[in-house]
């Protein structure tokens, strides 16, 4: 009896600390992973404007000729290089007038920190490509005629090249009724402000981050 009345108290003090340490762990862990969710669903978002519409993410710019929905949206590939290098829009462009429409890379102006940015051609994008699968000058087997991965690495860096090219937004004639849509790149690294202004036909969209 006399043991047990002589570390009962203890052990319980003992379990009451270490009940108390957990919970305060929980707590910090649960805040932790709140602001890591707050961030995350963080993104760029369209200003309220009289000039142009919203919805869900997107702004849609009329004219008399054309319909224009245009979005801050990464590329959707598992290229983290060309996410993290260039900023990417996703455009969705409708002719609702009686002619054929041009449209130039000239036309889509990405204003940041009092800069002027143009669309990317898709082959300086796609260079990201390249380097990111290139073989490595000092690995053991550079030298090597055929390299064992080589095949397999160059089938993969070709898709990639196609999805690439598929998904991004071709400049030039948009016939009567006709539509385009896909991916615009700029340069990540001039993308340094909270606020942006893309210019496109019909107007100017302001974007936050949000």
């Amino acid at each position: 009896m006399k043991n047990k009345n002589t570390y009962g108290p203890q052990l319980e003090r003992r379990g009451g600390f270490f009940l108390v340490r957990s919970i305060t762990f929980l707590v910090l862990a649960l805040c932790g992973a709140l602001a890591l969710f707050a961030c995350s669903t963080k993104a760029w978002l369209p200003r309220a404007s009289n000039d142009y519409a919203i919805d869900e993410g997107w702004a849609i710019v009329k004219t008399d000729s054309l319909t224009l929905f245009a979005r801050v949206k990464p590329y959707s590939d598992s290229s983290h290089r060309i996410s993290s290098d260039y900023f990417g829009i996703y455009l969705k462009v409708k002719n609702i007038s009686g002619r054929t429409v041009s449209l130039g890379r000239e036309k889509f102006i990405l204003h940041s920190s009092e800069q002027a940015l143009f669309p990317l051609p898709p082959q300086v994008v796609a260079s990201k490509l390249r380097s990111k699968n290139s073989i490595d000058p000092f690995a053991d087997n550079f030298f090597d005629e055929n390299p064992p991965d080589w095949e397999e690495r160059e089938r993969l860096l070709q898709e990639h090249y196609l999805r690439l090219a598929d998904s991004h937004f071709g400049f030039g004639n948009i016939l009567s009724g006709g539509s385009k849509e896909g991916w615009i790149f700029y340069d990540a690294k001039a993308v340094s402000q909270d606020v942006i202004y893309l210019e496109l036909p019909g107007g100017r969209i302001e974007f936050g981050w949000d």
